[in-house]
């Protein structure tokens, strides 16, 4: 007969497919199934399939706004010292969007963003005069690096698929929307997050949030240096990734 551990990996795959073609109670049930039969040593015995069940059922009771229940699938895997920042971002993003999106807690979801990247090895600067000063000469180097690059190179950036680096993005791209509408107190970080996505495209390659972060910087450059033609420019590059 079949081990217990294939039944598990089946109701892992049966949760997978039902999430894809996005039927979400399904998917809850699968995965439910799942870990209820894992075993109490689950985190040394089956790591790997544990932090997909969990990841996944945290996601999917998100989209069917069971947080209470997301919640305490998120802590579990958050609670795990062995498993690495990276391996946890499902969770922890989770986390952050029922945090700003549900409870409108965007203060909190920004330092628990932070401390994320940090643990990604993404550090910001901590706020006040500093770092509006920082964010204010990183914007006129970041400008003036996408006005120098030639339209071969965008025409050439190649799809980003390192884990971590996507993940990184994903979270910039969250930071900066929650900063922007946190208010002023959290303007240099919005600037920020605009700035580090468009040096990690230009760097790296294309992302999801490459043309929304290149608008981004537009739109900042026309706002903070008046500059209609930049921002047109940047405009026009971003529509064509």
């Amino acid at each position: 007969g079949m081990a217990n551990i294939d039944y598990i990996k089946l109701n892992l795959m049966a949760a997978e497919k039902a999430r894809d073609i996005s039927a979400f109670v399904k998917c809850s049930d699968y995965a439910l199934k799942g870990i209820r039969m894992l075993p109490s040593d689950k985190w040394i015995s089956y790591p790997e399939t544990t932090l997909k069940l969990y990841s996944l059922a945290a996601e999917v009771e998100t989209f069917l706004g069971h947080y209470s229940q997301m919640e305490i699938y998120c802590d579990e895997v958050l609670a795990q010292k062995s498993i690495p920042a990276l391996r946890k971002k499902d969770a922890y993003l989770a986390k952050l969007d029922k945090m700003a999106n549900a409870d409108l807690r965007y203060e909190d979801a920004i330092y628990l963003c932070l401390a994320v990247l940090k643990d990604l090895g993404c550090r910001f600067p901590r706020g006040g005069v500093t770092g509006l000063a920082k964010a204010f000469v990183s914007l006129s180097r970041t400008v003036k690096m996408v006005k120098k690059t030639p339209t071969e190179v965008f025409e050439s950036l190649s799809v980003v698929t390192d884990p971590s680096k996507l993940a990184i993005m994903t979270l910039l791209s969250r930071l900066g929307d929650w900063s922007y509408l946190a208010g002023e107190k959290f303007a240099y970080l919005a600037v920020l997050a605009v700035t580090n996505m468009v040096q990690k495209t230009l760097s790296n390659g294309l992302f999801d949030w490459s043309a929304k972060s290149l608008a981004a910087l537009g739109y900042l450059s026309l706002v903070v240096f008046s500059d209609i033609d930049t921002a047109h420019y940047f405009g026009e590059r971003a529509l064509q990734m």
